[in-house]
């Protein structure tokens, strides 16, 4: 809750642009104004790069997170519902996706952008790291089918989708909330590993920038 406060409210805050030069280099930190944390190696002002970074690192995962889970729970509730060869197949794109590291996927793919933004960077990590989230829910929906509120709607003659989402999708909405939170916070990671080595989004401060400098 506190970094979600500093990332909303903190900007409106510390107003101090962060990519603006308002001390010496590495200068100590002041007990007042825009280097109440000191400033970089460049001059600006480190309270300032933290609350925008964050800001921008949260903006990231969410976007991510939201990506991510959606996708893994359309592949999973499908798979798992849906069975035979249709959850051969998906399961088959699933196992080889959790196979490979995901943040390998995510840096190869990374270095192929001719440019990259907060939005490139949420959809590169959001279209990569959805494997698990699909792994889980299609174990689920695979249970969840079986039951007896399924064979009665089937019997009314609801049809493939609607089932899915009105008497399978409300059976997983915990999960399903638990895992969104889960992919945005690897998702903030993933965003400052990236930046960490130089490939995060360009002329954006984040907390992976931050530490990249």
């Amino acid at each position: 809750a506190f970094v979600i406060l500093v990332g909303l409210i903190g900007p409106l805050v510390v107003s101090t642009n962060p990519d603006a030069t308002v001390g010496g280099l590495y200068q100590k930190p002041q007990c007042c104004g825009p280097l109440i944390l000191g400033a970089d190696n460049e001059g600006q002002s480190v309270i300032s790069n933290l609350v925008y970074g964050t800001r921008t690192s949260l903006i990231i995962g969410l976007l991510a997170g939201l990506i991510g889970t959606a996708i893994g729970l359309l592949v999973g509730l499908v798979a798992g519902y849906r069975g035979g060869w249709v959850d051969d197949v998906l399961s088959a794109i699933v196992n080889v996706g959790l196979a490979i590291p995901v943040l390998v996927i995510i840096i190869l793919v990374s270095v192929s952008l001719p440019k990259r933004n907060l939005y490139t960077l949420a959809l590169v990590i959001g279209f990569t790291a959805w494997f698990w989230v699909a792994r889980a829910v299609r174990a689920q929906s695979s249970s969840i089918r079986t039951r007896e509120h399924i064979d009665v709607a089937k019997l009314s003659g609801a049809g493939f989708w609607s089932i899915l989402r009105r008497d399978v999708l409300p059976y997983l909405l915990s999960y399903v909330v638990m895992a969104c939170i889960l992919q945005i916070s690897g998702a903030i990671l993933f965003e400052s590993t990236l930046s960490m080595l130089g490939l995060g989004a360009s002329n954006t401060t984040s907390l992976g920038t931050m530490l990249y400098w």
